[in-house]
Parts: structure tokens; C-alpha cells; sequence
């Protein structure tokens, strides 16, 4: 493991190829790898993103203008 990001656990490996065969061994790998994580139970989920309604009743944190108004304009 190479890298432990926000979406993503990063794996690095090194192989040597033929120019020629090296967008096969790539999807090989990457099949082969995919194949061994889902046999082994492990899941690497996407993040997810919770909106939260906002509420009439509930005065929000911060409170947005519009560019160019001045305090009192309404």
C-alpha cells in the first residue's frame, strides 16, 4: 500500500514487461487484483456524501447575500 487516500487505498507494483504487452498485463493485473479482493470479503466503499435538509424553523450558521447588497437592502 502505497497511499491511504480520502476515496481510494493506493497499490503500486512494479513489473517489467515487453513494450508490446504492457495494456494487457495491465488489465490482467488490475482483473487479477479486483478477483483476489472480492474473494478475500473486501470491499473498499466510495464515500458518501449526507445532505441535510435545511428546516424552516432552524436559523442556519451562516447567512448568505448576494454580491453587492448593503446592509438594510432588501
Amino acid at each position: 500500500m502505497t497511499g491511504l487516500l480520502d476515496s481510494a487505498v493506493q497499490v503500486t507494483l512494479h513489473a517489467w514487461v515487453q513494450v508490446g504487452d504492457w495494456w494487457q498485463t495491465q488489465a490482467d493485473l488490475m482483473q487479477a487484483g479486483k478477483e483476489a479482493l472480492d474473494a478475500a470479503g473486501i470491499e473498499i466503499p466510495f464515500p458518501h456524501q449526507v445532505a441535510v435538509p435545511y428546516r424552516e424553523d432552524v436559523v442556519p450558521l451562516v447567512q448568505l447575500r448576494a454580491v453587492g447588497t448593503v446592509d438594510g437592502d432588501k
